[in-house]
């Protein structure tokens, strides 16, 4: 009894070993969402590799390399992730979006083929999933904004808003915010924009949706004034401050501002769908933006110490001589 007692006692203490062992390593997704994309990546390729990945490491090598701009290898393991599983509503999501980011980077013709099967993917995702308000978004907005010819359609746009605006008033009012705004008509897209910010309950995420509109109509008191909003909106997810930051740098506003959006969001918590190592690249360029040199290299440095093969930051560097 003593001899097997003493073995049940050497197998429990390797299996402890065993699961401080595994716990030292943060998982993957842990890894993306502290914006560690080189760790990520060298993560789940040991998995690919020794042919223990799973769908949802594929979906995760996806949507890092859809990050780091890298549409190609997004694209690659995202198809994985559906082969593996299909039936899974964010995988069709994340290489919907892998397939319309390439086609954006490409030659017209070449689009073609990528802007479809984006469509597919897009409308797989929400066949799987029609709770999804992101993947209705984002499908919505492939419809407003694609030609005919590849699958888009502002009708289209609309049948989804009237399908969804008893269930979901607020991505309804999103939607039709944005076909008006395709269609020139500024008065009505602004009318369902705030509409959505007061069905959310004064969303940042809403809040923000309408700060990109006035950034493109380039009317920037109302926009800086909507952000200002968002940061102090009852409902504010970390992804809000990376918006945030990102559409300042982008809109070249209140770049003061910017820079202690984006260090606080930085600071954490952070999310996977703004990485980390873009931030300091945002912070980077809103810091060369008020002229300090030393910091803006210091961000970029940052960036590429997370993501040695995120090209921004890489070129910035370059062209700041850093």
């Amino acid at each position: 009894m003593v001899r097997y007692s003493k073995l049940f006692a050497v197998i429990v203490f390797c299996l402890l070993l065993a699961g401080v062992a595994a716990s030292a390593e943060p998982a993957c997704m842990d890894l993306l969402t502290a914006g560690r994309a080189d760790d990520a990546i060298r993560s789940l390729t040991q998995k690919t590799n020794s042919n223990a990945a799973t769908a949802q490491d594929y979906n995760l090598l996806c949507r890092v390399y859809f990050s780091l701009e890298d549409w190609d290898n997004a694209v690659k393991y995202g198809e994985r992730s559906v082969q593996l599983n299909p039936n899974v509503s964010s995988y069709y999501l994340w290489l919907a979006r892998s397939y319309g980011e390439k086609a954006d980077s490409v030659g017209a013709l070449a689009a073609i083929g990528p802007a479809r099967k984006s469509v597919a993917a897009f409308e797989k995702a929400v066949q799987l999933d029609p709770n999804d308000p992101g993947a209705r978004h984002d499908l919505a907005e492939f419809y407003a904004t694609a030609p005919s010819i590849i699958g888009g359609g502002k009708d289209k746009a609309r049948r989804l808003a009237d399908e969804i605006a008893t269930k979901d008033p607020v991505t309804a009012a999103s939607i039709r915010a944005m076909v008006a705004a395709r269609e020139g008509n500024y008065a009505e897209a602004e009318r369902q924009y705030k509409l959505a910010i007061s069905t959310s309950g004064n969303s940042a995420q809403e809040w923000l949706e309408i700060a990109n509109f006035y950034r493109r109509r380039k009317q920037f008191s109302e926009f800086e004034n909507a952000v200002v909003q968002a940061m102090n909106a009852p409902k504010k997810r970390p992804q809000d401050l990376f918006d945030a930051g990102e559409l300042l740098v982008a809109g070249g506003r209140n770049l003061p501002g910017a820079t202690k959006i984006l260090e606080s969001y930085i600071a954490g918590p952070t999310s996977d769908t703004g990485p980390v190592f873009r931030a300091h690249y945002l912070l980077g360029r809103a810091y060369q933006g008020l002229g300090d040199r030393d910091s803006a290299i210091r961000e970029y440095r940052a960036a590429l110490a997370l993501a040695k093969n995120y090209k921004p930051a890489q070129v910035a560097l370059r062209r700041i001589g850093g």
